[in-house]
C-alpha cells in the first residue's frame, strides 16, 4: 500500500510540473500574438470640427433658440445673452470716439499760442521783449501742438474701443459658424454663465476623424494622401474607406508604433461619431 502511494504521488508531482511548464511557456506565446496584430490597434471615429461656444463675458443667458440632436444651417442663431449692459458701455465708448470738443478746444489754444510767439517774436526784434520771453512763448506754443495730437489719439483710441465693444455685443448673439449638429445645451435660459462656461455644442458629421497607431513594421508602407481600407466597429459593422492625412515622423519607442491620421467622408452624415475603427489587416491601401 505505502508503494502504490509513493507511485500516485511520484505521479502526480510529474503531472503538475507538466502544468507549469505548460503555463510558463504559453505566456510568451500569447504576447507574440498579440504582437503581430498590433497593426490593428483601433482608434475612434471622431467629428473633425467640434466647437463648443461660449460667451465673450460674464451675463444673464437670454434665450436658447435650438435642442440637442437638432441640425442648424451656418449663420443659424443658437444663442443670445443681455444685452443691455454691454449697449450701454457701447453707447458710451462711442460718445468719447465721435466727441471732438477737446481736439477744437487744443486747435483754439495753439492757435493763441502761435499768435502770441509771433507778437513776442517781432518784438524782441525790435528790443521790446527778452530772449526769455521769446521762449516761454515758444514752449507755450509747443505744449498746445502736443495738447492737439493727445486730443487726436484720444479720438483713435476711443474708436478701436468702439470696435471691440461693438464686436464683444454683436457676440453675445451667437451663430452656427458651419452646418452642423447640437449635441449639448449645457444652460437654460435665465442662468448667469461666464467665459469658461460652454453653452451649446456643435459637431460636423460630414467628415470623420480618426487616429490609430500602426506598427512600425507598416511605416513605409503608408502614404499620405492614399485611401486605405478601415475596419468600423458597432454600429457599422463593415469595411469603409479612409484617406490618411497625417503619419507621423515620431515612432513611440515603448509600443513600436507610430501615430496616423485618417479622414472619412460621411457627406450624408448617417454615420454617427464615436464607433472603433481600425485599419484592415496589411495595411494595404484601397483600390
Amino acid at each position: 500500500m505505502k508503494l502504490v502511494n509513493g507511485i500516485k504521488a511520484w505521479v502526480c508531482a510529474i503531472a503538475l510540473g507538466l502544468v507549469c511548464v505548460t503555463h510558463a511557456v504559453a505566456q510568451p506565446v500569447a504576447t507574440l500574438a498579440d504582437r503581430a496584430t498590433i497593426d490593428r490597434l483601433p482608434g475612434l471615429a471622431l467629428p473633425k470640427r467640434q466647437v463648443a461656444l461660449h460667451t465673450p463675458m460674464e451675463g444673464k443667458l437670454l434665450k436658447v433658440h435650438v435642442e440637442e440632436g437638432q441640425r442648424v444651417a451656418e449663420g443659424q442663431k443658437l444663442v443670445e445673452m443681455d444685452r443691455q449692459l454691454q449697449a450701454a458701455v457701447v453707447e458710451a465708448v462711442k460718445l468719447r470716439a465721435t466727441s471732438r470738443s477737446a481736439l477744437e478746444r487744443a486747435r483754439l489754444e495753439l492757435a493763441e499760442a502761435e499768435i502770441m510767439h509771433e507778437q513776442v517774436a517781432k518784438a524782441f526784434a525790435q528790443d521790446a521783449a527778452r530772449q526769455w520771453e521769446v521762449r516761454r512763448a515758444k514752449l507755450r506754443r509747443d505744449l498746445a501742438q502736443v495738447a492737439v495730437e493727445a486730443a487726436a489719439e484720444a479720438i483713435a483710441v476711443a474708436e478701436a474701443e468702439l470696435k471691440l465693444e461693438q464686436a464683444r455685443l454683436e457676440r453675445l448673439t451667437m451663430t452656427a459658424p458651419w452646418e452642423g449638429l447640437v449635441t449639448r445645451v449645457a444652460a437654460d435660459p435665465g442662468a448667469t454663465v461666464g467665459p469658461s462656461d460652454p453653452i451649446v455644442v456643435l459637431i460636423d458629421l460630414r467628415t470623420l476623424k480618426a487616429e490609430i497607431h500602426l506598427s512600425v513594421d507598416l511605416y513605409e508602407k503608408m502614404v499620405v494622401g492614399k485611401t486605405y481600407k478601415l475596419s468600423a466597429g458597432k454600429p457599422i459593422d463593415r469595411q469603409i474607406e479612409g484617406r490618411l492625412t497625417y503619419a507621423s515622423k515620431v515612432i513611440d519607442p515603448a509600443s513600436r508604433t507610430f501615430r496616423c491620421v485618417f479622414e472619412i467622408d460621411n457627406p450624408d452624415k448617417a454615420m454617427p461619431a464615436g464607433f472603433p475603427v481600425q485599419l484592415v489587416s496589411g495595411g494595404g491601401a484601397a483600390e
